[in-house]
Protein backbone atom coordinates (compact mmCIF):
# COMPACT_ATOMS: atom_id res chain seq x y z
CA UNK A 1 0.00 0.00 0.00
CA UNK A 2 1.26 3.44 -0.90
CA UNK A 3 1.28 7.15 0.61
CA UNK A 4 -0.18 9.94 -1.12
CA UNK A 5 1.22 13.33 -0.01
CA UNK A 6 3.45 14.12 2.68
CA UNK A 7 3.37 11.75 5.65
CA UNK A 8 4.88 8.17 5.23
CA UNK A 9 2.65 5.87 7.31
CA UNK A 10 4.20 2.50 8.16
CA UNK A 11 3.38 -0.62 8.23
CA UNK A 12 2.16 -3.48 6.29
CA UNK A 13 -1.51 -4.35 4.44
CA UNK A 14 -3.35 -7.42 4.26
CA UNK A 15 -5.36 -6.16 1.36
CA UNK A 16 -5.60 -8.03 -1.47
CA UNK A 17 -5.25 -5.15 -4.42
CA UNK A 18 -3.16 -3.06 -6.74
CA UNK A 19 -1.41 -0.29 -5.43
CA UNK A 20 -2.00 2.97 -6.78
CA UNK A 21 1.43 5.08 -7.35
CA UNK A 22 1.81 8.56 -4.69
CA UNK A 23 0.81 11.11 -5.96
CA UNK A 24 3.76 12.89 -5.00
CA UNK A 25 7.00 12.09 -3.33
CA UNK A 26 6.70 11.32 0.50
CA UNK A 27 8.87 13.11 3.02
CA UNK A 28 10.91 11.21 5.33
CA UNK A 29 9.56 10.67 8.78
CA UNK A 30 8.42 8.32 11.32
CA UNK A 31 5.02 7.72 11.00
CA UNK A 32 1.59 10.11 11.04
CA UNK A 33 1.66 12.86 12.88
CA UNK A 34 -0.27 12.37 16.48
CA UNK A 35 -3.14 14.46 16.85
CA UNK A 36 -6.21 14.31 18.33
CA UNK A 37 -7.81 11.62 16.18
CA UNK A 38 -4.39 9.31 16.81
CA UNK A 39 -5.81 5.90 16.91
CA UNK A 40 -8.73 6.45 14.78
CA UNK A 41 -9.05 4.55 11.61
CA UNK A 42 -11.02 5.85 8.32
CA UNK A 43 -12.11 4.46 5.12
CA UNK A 44 -12.27 6.93 2.28
CA UNK A 45 -14.03 5.97 -0.52
CA UNK A 46 -14.33 9.55 -2.51
CA UNK A 47 -13.59 11.86 -5.17
CA UNK A 48 -12.39 15.35 -6.13
CA UNK A 49 -12.84 17.72 -3.17
CA UNK A 50 -15.28 18.27 -0.31
CA UNK A 51 -14.68 14.38 0.85
CA UNK A 52 -11.39 14.00 0.04
CA UNK A 53 -10.69 17.68 1.76
CA UNK A 54 -12.63 16.10 5.07
CA UNK A 55 -10.21 13.35 4.85
CA UNK A 56 -7.25 15.13 4.90
CA UNK A 57 -8.02 16.69 7.53
CA UNK A 58 -8.34 14.07 9.76
CA UNK A 59 -5.29 13.36 8.20
CA UNK A 60 -3.90 16.17 9.53
CA UNK A 61 -5.27 15.65 12.91
CA UNK A 62 -3.57 12.02 13.40
CA UNK A 63 -6.25 9.93 12.14
CA UNK A 64 -4.38 7.12 9.68
CA UNK A 65 -6.47 7.14 6.23
CA UNK A 66 -7.29 5.01 3.61
CA UNK A 67 -7.86 5.87 0.15
CA UNK A 68 -9.72 3.09 -2.18
CA UNK A 69 -9.69 4.07 -5.27
CA UNK A 70 -10.70 2.50 -9.11
CA UNK A 71 -8.64 0.85 -11.58
CA UNK A 72 -6.52 4.07 -12.80
CA UNK A 73 -7.32 6.38 -9.56
CA UNK A 74 -10.61 8.51 -9.17
CA UNK A 75 -11.03 11.10 -11.49
CA UNK A 76 -9.48 14.23 -9.61
CA UNK A 77 -5.95 11.55 -9.79
CA UNK A 78 -6.71 11.50 -13.71
CA UNK A 79 -7.88 14.92 -14.33
CA UNK A 80 -7.58 17.41 -11.89
CA UNK A 81 -4.70 19.69 -11.04
CA UNK A 82 -1.66 17.26 -9.71
CA UNK A 83 -0.84 20.07 -7.06
CA UNK A 84 -5.01 20.23 -6.13
CA UNK A 85 -5.20 16.55 -5.65
CA UNK A 86 -1.76 15.93 -3.91
CA UNK A 87 -3.12 18.92 -1.32
CA UNK A 88 -6.92 17.16 -1.18
CA UNK A 89 -5.12 13.77 -0.49
CA UNK A 90 -2.26 14.30 1.74
CA UNK A 91 -1.24 11.81 4.70
CA UNK A 92 -3.37 9.23 3.03
CA UNK A 93 -3.20 5.72 1.59
CA UNK A 94 -4.35 4.54 -1.48
CA UNK A 95 -5.07 1.36 -2.39
CA UNK A 96 -6.92 0.18 -5.81
CA UNK A 97 -9.85 -2.10 -5.50
CA UNK A 98 -12.44 -2.35 -8.58
CA UNK A 99 -15.36 -3.09 -6.03
CA UNK A 100 -17.72 -2.43 -9.11
CA UNK A 101 -16.62 -5.80 -10.73
CA UNK A 102 -15.09 -8.13 -8.65
CA UNK A 103 -17.11 -9.55 -5.81
CA UNK A 104 -13.14 -10.24 -3.91
CA UNK A 105 -12.40 -6.64 -3.68
CA UNK A 106 -15.72 -5.54 -2.42
CA UNK A 107 -15.11 -8.35 -0.02
CA UNK A 108 -12.00 -6.62 1.18
CA UNK A 109 -13.22 -3.62 0.99
CA UNK A 110 -15.74 -4.17 3.99
CA UNK A 111 -12.91 -6.46 5.49
CA UNK A 112 -11.26 -2.75 5.95
CA UNK A 113 -14.12 -1.38 7.03
CA UNK A 114 -14.95 -3.64 9.89
CA UNK A 115 -11.65 -2.41 11.42
CA UNK A 116 -12.47 0.99 10.67
CA UNK A 117 -14.00 3.77 13.00
CA UNK A 118 -15.06 6.11 10.42
CA UNK A 119 -15.70 5.41 6.80
CA UNK A 120 -16.54 8.15 4.70
CA UNK A 121 -18.04 8.50 1.02
CA UNK A 122 -19.81 11.23 -1.36
CA UNK A 123 -20.45 8.44 -4.08
CA UNK A 124 -24.20 8.49 -4.96
CA UNK A 125 -26.75 6.35 -3.05
CA UNK A 126 -27.82 4.29 -5.98
CA UNK A 127 -23.82 3.67 -6.20
CA UNK A 128 -23.88 2.79 -2.97
CA UNK A 129 -26.99 0.48 -2.34
CA UNK A 130 -25.81 -1.55 -5.62
CA UNK A 131 -22.35 -2.36 -3.70
CA UNK A 132 -23.96 -2.77 -0.06
CA UNK A 133 -22.26 0.05 1.25
CA UNK A 134 -25.50 2.50 1.80
CA UNK A 135 -25.96 3.32 5.71
CA UNK A 136 -28.74 1.08 6.20
CA UNK A 137 -26.50 -2.19 5.25
CA UNK A 138 -23.31 -0.71 6.96
CA UNK A 139 -25.25 0.38 9.69
CA UNK A 140 -26.60 -3.68 10.07
CA UNK A 141 -23.75 -4.94 9.56
CA UNK A 142 -20.86 -2.48 11.35
CA UNK A 143 -23.00 -0.51 14.39
CA UNK A 144 -20.39 1.43 15.68
CA UNK A 145 -18.95 2.45 12.67
CA UNK A 146 -19.34 6.29 12.18
CA UNK A 147 -21.02 7.24 8.12
CA UNK A 148 -20.36 10.06 6.81
CA UNK A 149 -22.06 10.55 3.58
CA UNK A 150 -21.51 13.61 1.32
CA UNK A 151 -23.94 14.79 -1.16
CA UNK A 152 -24.89 17.57 -3.62
CA UNK A 153 -28.34 18.16 -3.20
CA UNK A 154 -29.06 16.42 0.29
CA UNK A 155 -30.93 13.19 1.26
CA UNK A 156 -34.02 14.13 0.49
CA UNK A 157 -35.84 15.80 -2.47
CA UNK A 158 -36.20 14.94 -6.10
CA UNK A 159 -32.86 15.86 -7.32
CA UNK A 160 -31.10 13.86 -4.08
CA UNK A 161 -30.13 10.64 -6.24
CA UNK A 162 -28.67 12.85 -8.69
CA UNK A 163 -24.18 13.65 -9.44
CA UNK A 164 -23.45 16.89 -8.52
CA UNK A 165 -20.81 19.25 -7.20
CA UNK A 166 -19.89 22.65 -5.70
CA UNK A 167 -20.56 24.12 -9.55
CA UNK A 168 -23.86 22.60 -9.78
CA UNK A 169 -25.72 23.43 -6.99
CA UNK A 170 -24.27 27.41 -6.57
CA UNK A 171 -24.04 28.29 -10.71
CA UNK A 172 -28.09 28.23 -10.86
CA UNK A 173 -28.25 30.91 -7.97
CA UNK A 174 -25.56 33.12 -9.68
CA UNK A 175 -26.95 33.12 -12.81
CA UNK A 176 -30.66 34.00 -11.38
CA UNK A 177 -29.10 36.96 -10.03
CA UNK A 178 -27.11 38.17 -13.15
CA UNK A 179 -29.26 37.79 -15.78
CA UNK A 180 -32.95 37.61 -17.33
CA UNK A 181 -34.87 35.17 -15.51
CA UNK A 182 -35.78 32.91 -18.88
CA UNK A 183 -31.70 32.98 -19.82
CA UNK A 184 -30.59 31.99 -16.58
CA UNK A 185 -33.03 28.91 -16.60
CA UNK A 186 -31.70 27.95 -19.83
CA UNK A 187 -28.33 27.57 -19.02
CA UNK A 188 -29.03 26.82 -15.93
CA UNK A 189 -30.93 23.38 -17.57
CA UNK A 190 -27.94 22.99 -19.76
CA UNK A 191 -25.60 23.25 -17.63
CA UNK A 192 -27.02 20.92 -15.23
CA UNK A 193 -27.52 17.93 -18.01
CA UNK A 194 -23.75 18.29 -19.27
CA UNK A 195 -22.86 18.22 -15.38
CA UNK A 196 -25.28 15.12 -14.56
CA UNK A 197 -23.66 13.06 -17.68
CA UNK A 198 -19.89 13.86 -17.02
CA UNK A 199 -20.48 13.11 -13.31
CA UNK A 200 -22.56 9.99 -14.09
CA UNK A 201 -19.82 8.41 -15.61
CA UNK A 202 -17.90 9.06 -12.69
CA UNK A 203 -20.25 8.78 -9.73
Amino acid sequence: MRTIGEHVVRGSSRVSGQQQQPAASAAAGNGAAAGVLSGITVVEMSMVLAAPMCCALMADMGATVLKVEPPGGEIWRRDGPPAQFQQLNRGKRSVVLDTRKQPAALKALKQLIAKADVFVTNLREPALQAQGLDYETLHREFPRLVYAHMTAWGRGGPKKDDPGCALSTSLPAWLAGCLPVWLAACLSACQSVCLSVCLSVCL
